[in-house]
Formats: structure tokens, sequence, C-alpha cells
């Protein structure tokens, strides 16, 4: 069951969605038009949490707020999402998510901060253009019959369904997992060293899993989602210092960090510790 929305932090979110960066992708996506079950298989050419843009194989009629279902997969985890269709050029459109439960946004930050990092390393930057200046044509196709808006949502999931993994010993991604464990509330200072701007603010923890923390700095976070930190803080008289990325802004003194590169011996201690605070809470 998908966690109860905050709606000062949802607020804050929304805000910070209008100017987050597109990432970047080239995967297969499937937008059903639900007003009349219009079913088009095209690529997702940029996605951010806010909405992405997709390359059909024809242009939209009628695409003006036109409610939409978007279904995508992207580095093994699939989306369904609802939105409405912001423009439309060509063959290109752009959609606009509808508010969307933790669960899923949680999902979708994960994997725009491993997208956001993959095209750093490979030297892409993320694109903010509102529109596209060139759409590429697409060669036409038949028309197919039209299906009624539950049939084309029906079709659409299958198609992005999660297939059979070929090996049994396929693991799901550790991020993932870690996200399953246990938040625990705590109290103690840390510190967020901004690697790439070199400066440190000063702040409690306010919660802890293995996957991540949420922490309340003194000052005004000044940068948003998807930048480098590391996090330094002791609990129990072990000292930690992790790296992660900023994956939520809750408001502007509270910001969510999901741990990256975790070595095997500081995760075990990170558990560990979770462990013994939710046994010392009564937990």
């Amino acid at each position: 069951m998908d966690e109860p929305e905050n709606p000062i932090g949802l607020m804050a979110e929304l805000d910070e969605c209008r100017e987050m960066p597109r990432c970047v992708v080239d995967v297969p996506a499937t937008l059903v038009v639900l007003s009349h079950g219009t079913m088009m298989v095209g690529r997702m050419t940029e996605l951010s949490l806010s909405g992405c843009r997709v390359l059909l194989p024809k242009t939209l009629s009628h695409p003006a707020n036109a409610a939409v279902e978007c279904t995508f997969k992207v580095r093994g985890v699939g989306f369904r999402l609802g939105g409405i269709v912001e423009w439309a050029e060509n063959n290109l459109a752009g959609v606009q998510f509808n508010t969307m439960s933790s669960r899923k946004r949680d999902d979708l930050v994960e994997v725009l901060c491993e997208v956001e990092l993959e095209n750093n390393a490979k030297g892409n930057n993320a694109v903010n253009e509102p529109k596209p200046q060139v759409a590429a044509p697409a060669p036409a196709q038949p028309a197919a019959p039209a299906l009624s808006a539950q049939q084309a949502v029906t079709q659409a999931a299958h198609l992005t369904a999660p297939q059979a993994a070929p090996q049994a010993s396929q693991q799901p991604p550790r991020g993932r997992d870690r996200r399953a464990a246990h938040r625990c509330g705590v109290d103690t200072s840390a510190v967020i060293d901004l690697v790439k701007v070199g400066s440190r603010l000063a702040g409690q923890i306010v919660d802890l899993s293995a996957g991540g923390c949420r922490i309340r700095t003194a000052e005004k976070f000044p940068v948003g989602i998807y930048t480098r930190v590391e996090a330094e803080f002791q609990l129990h008289g072990l000292p930690f210092r992790l790296g992660g990325v900023i994956q939520a802004i809750h408001n502007r003194n509270t910001v969510g960090i999901r741990f990256l590169d975790m070595s095997q011996r500081k995760n075990d201690q990170v558990t560990e510790l979770i462990a013994e605070i939710e046994e010392s809470q009564g937990g």
C-alpha cells in the first residue's frame, strides 16, 4: 500500500519539479489516448519527474490536454503513469504526468538519479528545452482498428510487462532492495558535503535506512536533486561517511538522500545499526 502524501512536502516537490532537468533516454514507450482508446508505440527521448517527451509513429490528432497513459521501462523498472498531452509538434509529444503516489515517485526518482549519473559519466548533459526545434519524421504505418480505452491500457501494460529472467541467478537492483528496508527515526547531528560545490551544511538526521536518509538542514538547502553529496554522521559510537545523491527536496530545509556505491561492509554496518536502534526503540 502506498505511503500517504505529505501536503507540505508534496507542494514543495511540485515546485521543484518545474525546474527539474529532463534526462536523455532512449527506450520504447506506449502512449494510450484514453478518450478514444488510440494506442501508439514509440520511443521516449527525454524523461523527468514531471513528464516526458515521446517520438511517435504519427502526429497526434486533437492533442491539447488529452488524457493519456504512458507505459515504459527504464533500467529494468516498469512504469505506467497517467498524464495529459502538454504539447505536440509533428511526431513529438510532450506529456505532463499527473500527481503520483509516493512509491511511484520514489521509483522514478531512483531511476532518474541512475540515468543522470550514467549520462554524466558519458558526457551527456540533461536537456532543459521545453520544446523541440526540429522533429524527425517517422514512417507512416497502416491504421489499426480502434480499441476501447480499457483494451488499449491492458495491451500497453502487457507490452511492457516484466519478462521472465533468462537466468535464475539474476537479482533485482541493489538500490530497490535497500529501499524495502525499514526507515527508523533517529536524531543525531550530520553534515552534508556538496561534492562539486565544495561547501558543507550542518543539520540533523530525521530518519535512516540502509538505502538512504532524510536530513533537516540548519540553512536553506541551496541545490536541486541529482546533486552528488556525502553525508557524515555518528551513531552508537560509529562514524559514517556515505556517498549518495539528493533524491527529494521535501521543503526548504529537508532533503532526502539516496546512498550510492556502498561497500558491503558499510551496508552491513548500517543494517546492523538500524536493527540495534529499532530494538532499543521497542520495534
